[in-house]
C-alpha cells in the first residue's frame, strides 16, 4: 500500500511547482503588457521622473492642447524651457488632478534634489462634474498597479474593483444630487444649479452653452471639497521635503460666463479663485491667480476647458518664466 503522506506530499509539491512556474510566466510574459495598458500612468510618471529635472510642472491637458489654426504648436512647458536655463519637465495628460499629482510626487525619492514644484489649479476641477467624472474610475484603477506586488495579485484587485471604485450610477447620482440640493450663495433662482439652469432654460433663444457653464462652474469651494484635500496633501508633501511650491490658478472663460449667464456666475468663479489664492498663500505657497486674465478670443472650444490658443499658452508660460527667474 502506498504511503498516503508521500502520496499527498508529492501531488501537493506538483501543484505548488505549477503555481510557481505559472506565476513566473505570468509576471514576466503576460503582466508587463497588462500593466502597460492598465497602469499606463505609472509608466508615464516613471519616464518623466527618470529625467531628474530641477523643476516639475504638473498639469492636465492644458499644457499641450493647441488650437487647429495655431501657427505655434509648442506646449506651455516647451515655451518655458526655451527661455529658462534649469531643466523643467511636465507631467501631464487629460483629466488628471491634484489627487493623481500627489501619488506621482510620492514616487520621487528623497535623495533627488528639486528646486521647485509648479502645479496647475483650475476652478472647474473643484466641481462635481470633474470630481465625479466618468474617467475617475479609470484613474483610480490605474493606481492599483503602482507597487511591486505580484502581477497576479494586482490584476485580481483591479478585476474585483478592490480600489477606490464607485459605480457610474453613483457618480451620476452625486452630480444630480449636488445640482438639486447644494446651495449657492445667491438668491433664487440662482440658489442651486438646477434652479439656475431652469431659469435660463425659460429664456427664449437661450444659449445651451450657458447651461453647460452653470453645471461646470456653479459650485462654491468649501473645506470638505475632496479636491481641496488633495491640494492640501501636495502642500504638506512639499513642506516635508522643503521644496518651494507654486500653484497657478488657470484662466477660465469668465467673459463668456458674463455674456451668456450673467454676473453671478462670473463672480462665483472669481470668489473661488480668491478663496484658493488666500488659502494657500497663508500656507506659504506662492499662488499666481490668472483666472480672469483672458478674453473669450483666447479659448477655442465650445465646451468649457482650460485650453488656449498659442498667445494664451505664451501668456501662461511667461508667468511661469517670471516665477522661475525670481531669486529667493
Amino acid at each position: 500500500m502506498k504511503n498516503p503522506v508521500k502520496y499527498i506530499f508529492y501531488r501537493l509539491l506538483v501543484v505548488i511547482l505549477i503555481v510557481i512556474i505559472g506565476s513566473v510566466i505570468y509576471q514576466f510574459a503576460i503582466y508587463p503588457e497588462i500593466k502597460k495598458s492598465e497602469g499606463w500612468l505609472q509608466e508615464l510618471a516613471e519616464k518623466k521622473l527618470d529625467k531628474h529635472a530641477s523643476i516639475y510642472y504638473f498639469s492636465s491637458s492644458t499644457n499641450k492642447s493647441t488650437a487647429p489654426n495655431d501657427s505655434d504648436k509648442r506646449s506651455i512647458i516647451e515655451i518655458v524651457q526655451s527661455t529658462v536655463g534649469q531643466k523643467i519637465v511636465s507631467i501631464d495628460t487629460g483629466a488628471i488632478h491634484c489627487g493623481i499629482f500627489y501619488e506621482i510626487l510620492k514616487k520621487i525619492p528623497e535623495s533627488q534634489s528639486i528646486d521647485k514644484i509648479i502645479v496647475d489649479l483650475n476652478v472647474r476641477s473643484f466641481g462635481n462634474n470633474w470630481i465625479h467624472s466618468g474617467l475617475e474610475n479609470s484613474l483610480q484603477r490605474n493606481l492599483v498597479y503602482w507597487n511591486n506586488y505580484p502581477g497576479v495579485y494586482n490584476h485580481l484587485r483591479a478585476s474585483l474593483k478592490m480600489y477606490n471604485y464607485q459605480a457610474p450610477a453613483v457618480h451620476i447620482r452625486a452630480i444630480e444630487y449636488g445640482e438639486k440640493f447644494t446651495k449657492l450663495p445667491f438668491r433664487k433662482p440662482h440658489n442651486t444649479i438646477k434652479n439656475w439652469c431652469d431659469s435660463l432654460f425659460k429664456i427664449p433663444d437661450h444659449d445651451e452653452a450657458g447651461l453647460v457653464l452653470i453645471k461646470h462652474f456653479g459650485h462654491f469651494i468649501e473645506e470638505k471639497n475632496p479636491m481641496l484635500e488633495n491640494a492640501d496633501l501636495i502642500v504638506e508633501w512639499c513642506k516635508k521635503r522643503n521644496i518651494p511650491l507654486v500653484f497657478i490658478i488657470l484662466p477660465e472663460d469668465v467673459s463668456k460666463m458674463r455674456r451668456l449667464v450673467g454676473e453671478d456666475l462670473a463672480s462665483l468663479v472669481e470668489k473661488n479663485a480668491d478663496f484658493l489664492e488666500k488659502r494657500y498663500s497663508s500656507k506659504s505657497v506662492e499662488v499666481i491667480n490668472l483666472v480672469n486674465d483672458f478674453d473669450e478670443n483666447v479659448f477655442y472650444e465650445s465646451f468649457p476647458t482650460e485650453h488656449y490658443k498659442s498667445f494664451g499658452r505664451m501668456y501662461v508660460a511667461q508667468k511661469m518664466i517670471e516665477i522661475i527667474n525670481v531669486k529667493r
